[in-house]
């Protein structure tokens, strides 16, 4: 059995194969059947021809996508977000040049990581047209009819999206989904006063935020990392960093060193986060959101290391309470 393992393998040594697949960002990239470690990060994401051997890929050159066989998903667009049915709004990659116009149809295809890339527009009903010019003349569509959920989701961010320009106050779209029903109904005045609270809770006025059931191996995953301390070192502070979101579902974008602590940027479940850690523990502390534990008010950065911030993360995103506080 294991003489015929190692042979089966062999056989792959020294293969190469060119793959058409996107670049995200990152040092991988995922092609249907494995992750591939990058041996040099193209310039930029997008769509590329690479060459594959083993588990590493190299970028040769710029491709057209290959869509054939993905999942479909159709929605409305508001800038790189897509408002689809029963689902939550998610960044859209590699739109076209020419920036579709808002609340444009859009039919996107799922990655097998699960992000969302651009297919082809779709032809466009009354109701768009309709948010369109609600849009324009500054009002709510609490009296239109004929318009679906993904429209109207899409049209309350686009209210808070302008809001938050004029305001110079950051939201992101995963912040302000639980409250696009109420922001689509009210208008303007609705956005305002959801930008208001967000505010709020970012200069630790009122904040809320879930660390329950987020929190339950904290502990142990701290006690981990004091352990790991001991082989850390500041040099591979980021490759650890990128194992540890890597193992919790998270993408890790770059990281840079800051004395004794590391910035980290990652993407996970459609959002970019920069959390501040210890480079040598990983032991987070600023993790990027407003995170206080709802029940007794203590704040719960610190008693989280990096590979348990995806999870509670994931617990504020379903609870309706994401505040991000870093960009």
């Amino acid at each position: 059995m294991a003489v015929g393992r190692t042979a089966s393998w062999r056989k792959f040594i020294g293969k190469k194969e060119l793959q058409v697949l996107p670049y995200f960002g990152g040092n991988r990239v995922l092609a249907k059947d494995r992750a591939l470690r990058l041996l040099e990060r193209p310039e930029a994401p997008g769509w590329y021809r690479f060459e594959i051997e083993g588990r590493n890929a190299r970028a040769v050159s710029p491709a057209d996508p290959e869509l054939e066989g993905l999942p479909k998903v159709r929605g409305h667009l508001v800038g790189d977000v897509l408002f689809a049915m029963g689902s939550k709004p998610e960044a859209v990659f590699f739109l076209p040049e020419d920036e579709p116009a808002m609340f444009a149809s859009c039919t996107c295809r799922r990655w097998h990581g699960g992000e969302l890339v651009f297919g082809e527009l779709d032809f466009d009903s009354e109701a768009e047209e309709t948010a369109r010019t609600a849009f324009e003349e500054r009002r709510g569509l609490n009296d239109a009819k004929g318009i679906p959920a993904p429209l109207r989701g899409a049209f309350g961010w686009a209210t808070v999206r302008r809001a938050s320009a004029a305001r110079g106050v950051p939201c992101s779209a995963r912040e302000a989904s639980p409250h696009l029903g109420e922001v689509a109904d009210g208008g303007p005045a609705a956005a305002e006063a959801l930008l208001a609270r967000l505010e709020e809770l970012r200069h630790g006025r009122r904040i809320v935020v879930a660390g329950g059931r987020a929190a339950v191996r904290v502990r142990r995953m701290v006690e981990h990392a004091m352990d790991g301390a001991a082989r850390a070192t500041l040099d591979n502070a980021p490759e650890r960093a990128e194992a540890a979101l890597e193992a919790a579902g998270a993408r890790f974008l770059s990281a840079r060193r800051a004395g004794a602590h590391l910035e980290v940027r990652f993407w996970f479940d459609t959002e970019r986060f920069v959390a501040l850690v210890d480079a040598l523990t990983l032991q987070v502390i600023d993790a990027g959101i407003c995170l206080v534990d709802h029940v007794d008010g203590h704040r719960g950065d610190e008693e989280l290391t990096l590979d348990s911030l995806p999870s509670a993360i994931r617990e504020a995103m379903d609870l309706g309470v994401l505040v991000i506080t870093r960009r």
